[in-house]
Parts: structure tokens; C-alpha cells; sequence
């Protein structure tokens, strides 16, 4: 029994173990599950703080957003009520703009209504008539104004193209529709148009027509408006002045022509006294022949000085001037203008004033010369007492020479006049000692070829200064003088071949060239030269030839027969101042020496021409 018990006590341990062990397995299967719900509760304890911090942060941030919100809308209709303020003043503006623009949409009508009227007046005083040609569609209109400056009938009158270019002159039609066609076809803007008409109560007149081309966006012509005039009043007008200027200019040929034949005529006459008066100057006078002879040489240096005068503005007429620019000292050329013109003004008991300026210029030192020299001589004319004065200074990179004098002044109204040709002041006084009136007027043209220009002040009664500009040289130097050393004896074992038509002229130029040791033929016509030129055992040295030689020849002529025979120096005197005599000669190659001839200069030229053979 008691092993029952036993027994029955050990199986119900055994299953009270068994069960524990269960309930054991149970337990940790329940902890684990806590543990991983523990995990669970934590996470998401943990989650709903992130929650919570983001609750809390978008919180904060919906009452900072409402805030700004706040603020915004406060800010916003402060800038609303100044946006409505400033609409309100706008409104205001464009108000009165508005009524200002109504006001002056209001006062341009008026002016347009008032320039249509004073057009109207205008083309009804001028005789103007409008027209207006619709191309793309063909219809021309013409106002009643155009219908009576052709003479149309306007009651049988019937506007086209057509009847327009029957209204033209004959002579004029198929010019006049060749340039329409032309205005058409070229892109212009303008019509312009002047033709004939007969009309049928006032004959031909002539009428312009101008027009604005109106185009389409592919640039067609769709339209011209335009007026038409009578212009023959204008026309006659020019044709009258066309006339005029051509009756002037052939009266200016005529006088240069005139000039120049009494210039050749006056110049050989001339020519032939300075070398005889040179000759006699060469011998021993006695003191009443020299006062005889003095007054006799003041004159013809007077004379030879018109003459030159008259040369320049042929030779400037002629077109042969020409700059040749270089860098050359003052001072040389202010000594040599004083040397020439201190005697004169000792006669005329005047100051002659150069001091030494020690410049250097760029330009044409002969022209310069020449300005000057006119410059300096006039002065002197017309200066009763006191002094002529030169002096220089440098001002702007320009060298300024000025030509002062004491002498009566200029008159405010003449100032203008004093630089034209053949022009004098105070003329009914006239002086024939003062020249033609052709210096002033000859250094204003020159000194236009040196690209500068004379300029003068002058008050009446104190006198006038004439001023010039030259370029300054500035560290540039002037080339040395070159030295001419020719022996006394140069001349000897040369000979000259003169031909000239004037036997006084050539039995001068004959002795005067002898007297120099020169041996010397002298001829008169070209048949002569060729006969003798044959005849020479050697050519001459050089051939001096007058250019107009008698029968139509010419002095190129006979420098051209010498050359044939050997000699190839030549000279070639001319007294013919006509701008196309001067041009030929300048073209000849010869060196030129215009009449009257002055013994010193040729002597020098002929020096020159036999130190080189």
C-alpha cells in the first residue's frame, strides 16, 4: 500500500516536475515576450518624445509663422495704404496730363490749321498746285492751283499720267519720265524733277516738281504727294548769272591776255636797257654823269619790279608754283631782305628794323622769300615816317613773323578789300611807285600754297602789322649753305649761242656776255642758228634763246636744233606772262629766267651752268 502511495506520490511529482518545467518554459517564453514588449514600449515611449519635440516645434513655429504673419499683414497695409496713395497721385498727374495734352492736341491743331492756311497763301502767291498719284491704284488727283499753272482746262481736263507727261515740253518728256521711272525703281524717299511746258497763254515755262515717295513694308511705291512751281523766273535768272559769269571769265582771259602781250612787249624794251644801263654802270662815271644815271637805274629797277609783279601772278595763274617744304634758318633770309631793302628805306628816311631771331622753320624758303619781300616793300610804300620792323617769335609749335609798320593804318572797311587784286588804298593818290596794287594780293596766294595765311591788325593813324605762321623746326637743323668756289677764270673757254627776234635785246645780250669772256654767236631766226651751228667746229657751251621768237617760232624750238648738235645746256628767256606760255616753258626742261633780265643773276646762272660742263 505503501508502495502505492509511494509510487502514486512519485508520479504525481514526476508530473508536478514535468509541469513546473513546463510552467518553467512558459515563464521564460512570458519574459522574453516583456523583455521584447519592454523593448516595444520603450521605442515607442521613445518615438512619441520625437513626437512630442516635433508637436512642440511645429507649435513653436505656427505661433512664430503667425507672428510673422501678423507683422506681414500689418507691414502690408502700411504698403497697401501708401500703394493707394501713390495711385491717387498718379490719377492726379495723368489727369492733368491729360488735360495738358487735350490743350496742346488743342494748340497744334491751331498751328496746323494756321500752316495749312499760310501753305495754302503760300502756294496760291507762288503759284504752286499740289497733286497727289495713288500708284497702287492708279487715281491722280491735281488741285485747281496745278490746272491753271499748266493752262489744263479743268472742265476737260482728265488727270493721268498721261496727260501729265503730253503737258511736257517735247524736248523734255522722255528725260523727265526716265527720272520718275528712276525715283520709282531706286529706293528714294524724294522726287525732284524741273521740265518745259508750252503754256497756251504764257509760252515755255519752266516748272519744278518735288514729291515724297510713300512705300509699302516690301518697299514698293504706293503713293506720291508732292507741288509743283514755277521756276522760270529763277531759271532766266540763272542763266542770266551763267552768262554773266561767263562774260567775266572770258573778260578775265582777255585781260591776262592783254597783260601778258603788253607784259612780253614792255619786258624786251626793258630787258635790253637793264643790260645796256649794266654795262654803262661798269665804267668809270663822272659825278654829273652818275647823277645822271643813278636816277635812270632807280627807275628801271621800279619798272623791272611792276614787271616781276605781273610775272608772279601769271606764274601763280599758271599753276607752275609749287612748295618744296625744308628746314632753313631765318636769320639768313632776314639778312638778305635787309641787305635788298635798307637802301630804300633810307630814301624814304625810314627805320628798316630785322633784329636776329636765331629760329628754324619748315617750309619753302623762296615763297617765304617772296610773302615777305611783298610784305616788306609794301610797308615801306606806305609809310610816311617811322620804321618798318620784322621780328619773330615762337607761339603754339608755330613760328609767328610779324611786319610791323608806323605807317597811315587801314580803315576797318577797307581791311577786306586790301588782299584783292590790283587793289590800292587812297587810290585817287595813287603813287606809280607803289606797283599795280598786286603785292598783298600775290603773298595771300602764295602763302595759300604753303598752307598757312596771312593775317593783319592795323589802326588808322599808328599803322599795321601783317603776321604769317610757319612751322617750327624746332631741334632740326637747316642744311649748311653749300660753297660755291668758282675760279675768276670759269667763263674763259666758254661760248654762248644767243638767238633772239629784238636786235637791241640780242646786240645787249651779246656784249654783255662777251664782257664776262665769253665767246659768243648770236642769231636771230632759227635758219640762222641751224646755218651756224653747222658751220662750228665744236658746239657751244650753252644756247641762250628767247621763247617767242618772230614768225610763230618758238625758243624750244631752237633749244631742241642745239641739243641736235651737241649742246645740251640751255637757257630760255621769256617775257610771255600767259599761264599756258609759262606752263610750256616750264615743261621744257630748261632753266627758266623770265625777263627783264638782271645782268648779276645771269652772270651767276651762267657761272653755274659752265662750272658743271
Amino acid at each position: 500500500m505503501i508502495d502505492h502511495d509511494v509510487e502514486h506520490a512519485l508520479a504525481i511529482a514526476e508530473d508536478a516536475r514535468e509541469e513546473a518545467a513546463q510552467l518553467s518554459i512558459e515563464l521564460d517564453r512570458v519574459k522574453t515576450l516583456l523583455v521584447a514588449k519592454t523593448l516595444e514600449l520603450e521605442h515607442a515611449n521613445r518615438k512619441l518624445e520625437q513626437q512630442a519635440m516635433l508637436l512642440d516645434s511645429l507649435s513653436q513655429q505656427v505661433e512664430d509663422n503667425a507672428r510673422e504673419a501678423h507683422a506681414a499683414g500689418i507691414v502690408m497695409e502700411e504698403e497697401l495704404q501708401i500703394l493707394i496713395e501713390e495711385l491717387t497721385a498718379s490719377n492726379d498727374e495723368l489727369v492733368r496730363a491729360n488735360q495738358d495734352l487735350e490743350h496742346r492736341v488743342a494748340d497744334r491743331t491751331l498751328e496746323i490749321q494756321e500752316s495749312e492756311r499760310l501753305l495754302s497763301m503760300a502756294q496760291r502767291y507762288a503759284g504752286a498746285g499740289t497733286w497727289d498719284w495713288r500708284i497702287d491704284t492708279g487715281d491722280l488727283t491735281w488741285s485747281d492751283s496745278f490746272l491753271d499753272l499748266c493752262g489744263f482746262d479743268p472742265h476737260t481736263t482728265i488727270p493721268s499720267r498721261e496727260r501729265w507727261l503730253e503737258s511736257i515740253h517735247p524736248e523734255d518728256r522722255a528725260e523727265s519720265d526716265r527720272i520718275l521711272q528712276e525715283v520709282l525703281t531706286s529706293g528714294s524717299g524724294d522726287f525732284f524733277l524741273q521740265y518745259r511746258i508750252t503754256h497756251p497763254h504764257k509760252g515755255i515755262r519752266w516748272l519744278e516738281g518735288r514729291g515724297q515717295i510713300l512705300r509699302d513694308g516690301q518697299a514698293r511705291p504706293v503713293r506720291i504727294t508732292g507741288l509743283n512751281l514755277d521756276v522760270t523766273d529763277l531759271k532766266l535768272a540763272e542763266e542770266a548769272l551763267c552768262r554773266a559769269r561767263d562774260e567775266a571769265e572770258e573778260a578775265s582771259r582777255a585781260k591776262s591776255r592783254f597783260l601778258a602781250s603788253v607784259s612780253h612787249d614792255l619786258r624786251q624794251p626793258v630787258t635790253s636797257a637793264n643790260l645796256f644801263l649794266d654795262l654803262l654802270m661798269r665804267r668809270q662815271l663822272g659825278p654829273g654823269e652818275r647823277e645822271l644815271v643813278e636816277p635812270l637805274a632807280n627807275s628801271l629797277e621800279n619798272l623791272t619790279g611792276m614787271l616781276n609783279g605781273l610775272l608772279e601772278v601769271a606764274r601763280l595763274d599758271a599753276g607752275i608754283v609749287r612748295a618744296e617744304p625744308r628746314v632753313f634758318d631765318l636769320d639768313d633770309l632776314l639778312q638778305r631782305l635787309h641787305g635788298e631793302f635798307q637802301g630804300p628805306a633810307r630814301t624814304a628816311g625810314l627805320r628798316l628794323h630785322m633784329p636776329p631771331v636765331n629760329l628754324a622753320v619748315r617750309s619753302d624758303p623762296l615763297l617765304v622769300e617772296l610773302i615777305l619781300r611783298n610784305l616788306v616793300s609794301n610797308a615801306i610804300k606806305y609809310t610816311l615816317e617811322g620804321g618798318v620792323t620784322v621780328y619773330s617769335r615762337v607761339r603754339d609749335g608755330q613760328v609767328v613773323l610779324e611786319v610791323g609798320d608806323s605807317g597811315q593804318g587801314i580803315a576797318p572797311e577797307e581791311l577786306g578789300r586790301i588782299f584783292d587784286d590790283y587793289y590800292q588804298i587812297d587810290d585817287k593818290a595813287h603813287d606809280h611807285s607803289r606797283g599795280f596794287g598786286i603785292g598783298l594780293a600775290t603773298a595771300r596766294r602764295v602763302s595759300q600754297l604753303l598752307g598757312t595765311r596771312i593775317d593783319v591788325t592795323s589802326e588808322v593813324g599808328r599803322g599795321s602789322v601783317f603776321s604769317l605762321c610757319l612751322p617750327f623746326a624746332g631741334d632740326e637743323s637747316a642744311p649748311a649753305a653749300a660753297v660755291r668756289g668758282v675760279a675768276c677764270d670759269i667763263l674763259a673757254g666758254s661760248s654762248a649761242l644767243v638767238i633772239d627776234d629784238e636786235p637791241l635785246v640780242l646786240q645787249a645780250m651779246a656784249l654783255m656776255l662777251a664782257s664776262w669772256g665769253l665767246g659768243v654767236h648770236a642769231v636771230r631766226t632759227l635758219d640762222q642758228m641751224e646755218i651756224l651751228l653747222s658751220g662750228l667746229d665744236a658746239p657751244p657751251t650753252l644756247v641762250i634763246a628767247d621763247y617767242t621768237l618772230g614768225h610763230g617760232q618758238r625758243g624750244t624750238e631752237a633749244v631742241a636744233i642745239a641739243r641736235r648738235h651737241g649742246t645740251r645746256a640751255a637757257i630760255l628767256l621769256t617775257g610771255d606772262t600767259s599761264p599756258d606760255r609759262l606752263a610750256e616753258a616750264e615743261k621744257s626742261g630748261c632753266h627758266l629766267v623770265h625777263k627783264p633780265v638782271l645782268g648779276d643773276k645771269l652772270k651767276a646762272l651762267v657761272k653755274d651752268i659752265c662750272s658743271a660742263a
